[in-house]
């Protein structure tokens, strides 16, 4: 049952924790430290977070020649996994899932995102507008699928 008190990202969290199939959900901040985790008893959020956002750093790199701007959405399914990391204003959402979890996942995801922005929107108005740039009409989303 969730209380009152609860945050809106406790609560992204745990939506997609609550899914099938999900080991893990975190928002981490660009220098991966975990601002709140939902993860499986034997999930190390840690790696999780350190190990994505090496992913969109370079990717990052990898893409300066050709794409406008940095990664935001990235999507890895591997043999067993399927990794999603969404970069949502300052912070990061990342989602460990197991790879036979099923499409709603990513309505999911992008809900978790929603709210996210959401409580970001509401709560730290002032941080946002100091971290958008101005002149930024047009959200861009960079997923790379690997099979």
């Amino acid at each position: 049952m969730k209380t009152a008190k609860q945050n809106k990202f406790q609560t992204a969290v745990e939506y997609l924790t609550d899914y099938s199939g999900v080991k893990c959900a975190l928002i981490a901040d660009s220098d991966g430290l975990i601002i709140i985790s939902s993860p499986a008893a034997d999930f190390d959020g840690e790696l999780c977070a350190a190990v994505g956002l090496d992913l969109v750093d370079l990717l990052d790199k990898n893409l300066r020649g050709i794409a406008e701007s940095g990664c935001e959405f990235l999507t890895v399914k591997t043999g067993a996994d399927w990794i999603t990391i969404a970069k949502t204003s300052i912070f990061y959402l990342i989602v460990i899932a197991e790879r036979k979890a099923d499409d709603l996942l990513g309505v999911r995801i992008s809900r978790a995102l929603e709210m996210i922005s959401s409580y970001m929107k509401e709560k730290y108005p002032a941080v946002l507008l100091s971290s958008e740039p101005a002149a930024r009409k047009i959200e861009k989303k960079t997923e790379v699928y690997n099979v």
